[in-house]
């Protein structure tokens, strides 16, 4: 991603060379003339050096910080997660690195990724046969593509809320059980991808809940809804829930859950995951969200860097 700085200092440069244009055209100009010019010129390129000058320190200093950051990053999250269980949600399309690093830094704090439901693009729902075998698999009356993928987030989220409020009682079909085949119906038609999938239940007892997901180009539908709707039915259990999205995402699934009421004091957020720093706010913060504290982390307005009890 181009930032302001590059752009600053390729506007100096053009504004550089169009001075020189004029200087090498002024052949007719009167000698004050040439002077100021040329003066003008010294000036504009003693900045632009400078701006380099600048912009060189600070990449530097940055390099240093996110070394600092992937260094401490096992210290500050040791045991942060230890014997915890995390079902992870995520959407097709979403930077695949940063997804990989989330799970080694679960591990890392002992945790361990028992379910990744991912969705796949099929729900685009683009084609009526798409959306008549949807609203057929959830049961749901809706039409519109936006209505039949919200009630399917939610079906999901509220399924994998009870199964993991409740232990198998082995009477009936138990609320894990229930969830499993319907994830399982809806990767079978591909609409979902299920990987991770641990013998026993497929969503332990008191697992907490990572949605990740993000990525600089959009998607052919808008995520937003689908996944405030999983994290609202996610929201029905008594499992943390956070939110991660890599900072260059343009998708804004953070920005509309820390926006939201419904949303902002119940699922946490992280705005850099796919940075060192990012991955700590993650660990810690599932943490702080598995016991009941909603934070949101990160660089954007309003967020901060860590959960309050970290390092306490």
């Amino acid at each position: 991603m181009i930032s302001f700085r590059y752009h600053l200092v390729s506007i100096v440069a053009v504004l550089f060379a169009l001075a020189i244009g004029i200087v090498v055209g002024s052949g007719l100009l009167s000698d004050p003339l040439r002077r100021q010019l040329k003066t003008q010129v010294d000036r504009l390129a003693a900045t632009n050096e400078q701006l380099l000058r600048d912009l060189g320190e600070r990449d530097s200093a940055l390099d240093q910080l996110r070394a600092f950051a992937e260094a401490a990053e096992a210290r500050l999250t040791e045991d942060a997660l230890l014997g915890r269980s995390v079902v992870l949600f995520s959407l097709e399309g979403t930077d695949g690195a940063m997804l990989d690093e989330l799970r080694g830094s679960i591990e890392q704090a002992g945790g361990r990724v028992a379910l990744t439901v991912t969705a796949l693009d099929r729900l685009s729902l683009e084609g009526a046969e798409d959306r008549s075998e949807l609203a057929t698999l959830t049961g749901s009356s809706a039409t519109a593509p936006g209505d039949l993928r919200r009630q399917t987030a939610s079906m999901l989220g509220s399924g994998a809320a009870a199964a993991a409020g409740t232990a198998s009682e082995g009477i009936g079909a138990t609320p894990d059980q229930r969830f499993e085949q319907l994830a399982q119906e809806l990767a079978d038609a591909g609409f979902v991808a299920l990987e991770d999938v641990q013998e026993g239940d497929a969503v332990p007892t008191d697992s907490v809940f990572l949605v990740a997901a993000g990525a600089p180009d959009p998607l052919a539908y808008g995520p937003t809804g689908f996944v405030k709707a999983l994290c609202l039915g996610l929201s029905d259990g008594a499992g943390g829930i956070l939110v991660a999205e890599p900072s260059a995402s343009v998708w804004g699934l953070v920005e509309e859950i820390r926006a939201d009421a419904d949303t902002r004091e119940r699922i946490a957020t992280v705005d850099q995951a796919d940075t060192a720093p990012g991955r700590i706010e993650t660990v810690l913060g599932l943490d702080a969200a598995s016991e009941g504290r909603a934070g949101h982390y990160g660089v954007q307005p309003g967020a901060i860097l860590l959960p309050e009890s970290a390092g306490s």
